[in-house]
């Protein structure tokens, strides 16, 4: 196979539509503090429920804002600390 038989069929294998990457990026400060909530852009506030995981936290953040439709696209959330 030649390489521009291969080109064609790597061509050919490739999806018709390519989903948007949407990357969200959490910022926390070094040490030990409770994170009790986010805040993003836009003046969105999630706060974290009780014996709710990091985890399922992050991603309903994620979920909880609007993303592009057809666009890459990236959300900032900002932490919002107990003071205790």
């Amino acid at each position: 196979m030649n390489v521009k038989q291969r080109l064609i069929k790597l061509e050919s294998s490739l999806p018709d539509k390519i989903e948007p990457l949407r990357l969200s990026v959490f910022f926390v400060s070094p040490g030990d503090l409770h994170i009790i909530g986010y805040t993003c852009e836009g003046g969105i506030v999630i706060m974290r429920k009780p014996d709710e995981s990091e985890d399922t936290f992050k991603k309903r953040c994620s979920d909880s804002v609007a993303w592009p439709d057809d666009a890459n696209s990236r959300q900032l959330f900002e932490p919002i600390y107990s003071e205790d």
